[in-house]
This record gives C-alpha cells, structure tokens and sequence, in this order.
C-alpha cells in the first residue's frame, strides 16, 4: 500500500510540473484562441503526442542513437532522447525531486508512465472535443491569467537588483544566532536531578545528608527509600516544570552542587546539579548559504514594495479609502490578555520566536 502511495503521488508530480514548467506552449495557444501577441518562441522538448484535426501528429528522431520509445496508432511520439531531455530537465526545474531521486529506484519508470498517462489524456480530451466545452474554456481562461500573473511577478521581481554581502550574512548570523530557532543545535542548560518533598523539615533533613556529596546523592537517596527525578537539562525553554524551580536551577553558578529550593510553602526540592552545558549553534559556513538566500528574500520583497510605492505614483493610481471600507470588514475590537494571578507570569506566556531567516 505504502509503495502504491508513493508511486502515486510522484506520478502526479511529475504530471503537474511537466504541464506547469515544459514552456510556453500552453500560454501561445490561449493566444491563439482568446486573442494577443505570441511570447517569443523558445526552445520545447516534444515528450507527448501533439495532435492536428484529431490526427496525432509524429516526432522527430533526434540525431544518430536516438530511437522510437512510443507510438501511438503506429505514429512515433516519443524517442529516447525526447524523453532523457525532459526527465533531466524536470529534475534541473525541481529541485526537491532532483534530491529524492537518488531514494527512488524507480523515479525514471514513473515519469515515463507520467509523461505517457499525460500523452494520453491529452488526446483523449481533443478527441472527445472536451476542450472545446464553455466551463473547460472558463476554467482554461482562469488558470492561464493566474499562470500569467505568477510569471509577471517573477519577472518583476528579477528587474530588481538585489544582493547580500558576505559581512551582512556574518553580522546577521551573529546578532541573531541566539533568536533564529535554526541555528540553535542545543539550548544547553544544567544537567540536574532532583527529589521532590512536601515539607521544609523533610528536604532539610535530607540535604543535610547529601550536602556536598554530589558523586553519592543517588546512594543517599536509595538509602533513603527516595525516589529521584532527572531533570535532565535545565533552560528557560524547559516545559513541564515548575517556573520557579526552573529559575534557581538555571541560576545556579557552581559545579557540581547540591542544593534546597523552596517552590511554596509545600513544596520543596534538594536538587544535585552537576554541570552546565553551554547553549550551542550550528556553524556559520553550515548555515551561511541558507541565511544568504533569506536576507535576499526579505530585500526583494522590501525592494518590491520600494517599486510598487513608485509606480503607483507614475501611473498615478487613486484609491477611494470611503468605497474600500464598504468591501472590507471593520478591524476588530482589541481584547485584553487573560492572566491567571495564580500562575507566575514565565507559565502564561509562550516565548515568542521572531520573524527572521530559516536555517536549513
């Protein structure tokens, strides 16, 4: 079931991308039909059956070693070449499938079988004049002038100059490697354990056992008939403990120590904390490449309003602020905070994580 899924869904990603990304075919025929100027011609691998008047039109051998892969009705459609050409070009313009592929023995049959499904349904659907009907030609009509929208934003986008220097990665990466999520590999802490007690006479009278006894605090504590808890490591992003024990775990400075913390009036802990580990970052050279492409992203779309605020003053746009409250809903009330007196103020608010770059 498991291999079926998989085949399956590679089997419809390598359809869509073949119909998104083969060129500008699909653009030049709604001109044809809907009216407009051609895009300039470009280079276009043939990997299908192409048909005239119902007829499916052949394929060119490409040179010396090529040979016929697909015929359909005893017309070649596809030769080997026509198809290497594709499958490495769709792997170039897909870089996430260029990376899977070498997980899937079998990536080559199932675009082959894509490119032939989609062979197929194509003719089926100019045959059976399924094209020519109202709400396919509406539905065409709208994917083409979405598709063509994307297109002029992303060459939009490339008219602008936009580049990141090796200085602004390195000052980013070291003025935020303590924010980015990414870049943190561990958030260190204090390696400690700890026995919990309901009463201050009780914690007492065993840390006056275990003071200083950092290596036998576990063979006290057996003696003792105790139970102990790891704490594992201890940090201010620590969740599932108590937010004062949290505090003075972390705010211990010497090594190892044993150590009484009063939580409440019942609730009391004797804690062995043995080391601290320091918080640690995946290295700059690991990470510069991704944080490169972020910070020209944040440019681009910074340098993309920049344009936009400038062309709307050339073409002299004008926006009715009366008729564009009456199309949008009223902003909504502002709420205040809940907060629960009784919880210290660390256990009710998540940290917040600022909007910045993604390692990878």
């Amino acid at each position: 079931m498991k291999g079926n899924a998989s085949r399956y869904a590679l089997h419809v990603f390598a359809v869509a991308s073949i119909v998104f990304l083969s060129g500008c075919a699909p653009l030049d025929w709604v001109k044809d039909k809907f009216g407009g100027e051609k895009s300039p011609a470009t280079p276009k691998v043939n990997s299908g059956a192409e048909t005239i008047a119902g007829k499916v039109a052949p394929i060119q051998l490409k040179g010396r070693g090529d040979k016929v892969l697909v015929t359909l009705e005893g017309v070649p459609v596809m030769t080997i070449k026509s198809f290497e050409e594709e499958y490495e070009k769709l792997l170039e313009e897909n870089p996430q499938l260029k990376q899977m592929a070498q997980f899937i023995p079998d990536i080559k049959e199932n675009i082959f079988k894509s490119l032939r499904s989609q062979m197929l349904m194509d003719v089926y659907i100019e045959r059976e004049g399924i094209d020519k009907d109202s709400q396919y030609q509406e539905d065409l009509a709208r994917f083409m002038k979405s598709l063509k929208r994307m297109l002029n934003s992303k060459y939009f986008s490339k008219r602008l100059t936009v580049s990141v220097s090796d200085s602004e990665v390195k000052k980013f990466y070291d003025e935020n490697k303590e924010k980015v999520p990414g870049l943190i590999v561990s958030q260190g802490g204090v390696r400690a354990v700890g026995i919990k007690f309901e009463s201050k006479d009780a914690a007492k009278a065993f840390y006056d056992k275990a003071k200083g006894k950092s290596k036998n605090f576990d063979e006290i504590a057996k003696a003792d008939k105790l139970s102990v808890e790891d704490l594992k490591l201890v940090n201010d992003q620590s969740l599932g403990m108590n937010a004062e024990l949290r505090k003075k775990i972390t705010a211990l400075k010497n090594f190892p120590l044993v150590d009484m913390i009063k939580v409440s009036d019942k609730e009391y802990w004797v804690v062995n904390a043995t080391a601290k580990e320091e918080r640690q970052y995946r290295s700059y050279d690991e990470v510069k490449d991704a944080l490169r492409s972020d910070l020209e992203r944040e440019k681009e779309m910074k340098e993309v309003e920049k344009a936009i605020e400038k062309l709307e003053k050339d073409y002299k746009v004008e926006i009715d602020q009366d008729a564009l409250k009456m199309i949008l809903p009223p902003p909504p009330a502002p709420q205040k905070a809940a907060f629960n007196s009784e919880t210290p103020e660390e256990d009710v608010s998540a940290p917040i994580e600022p909007k910045l770059a993604r390692a990878a």
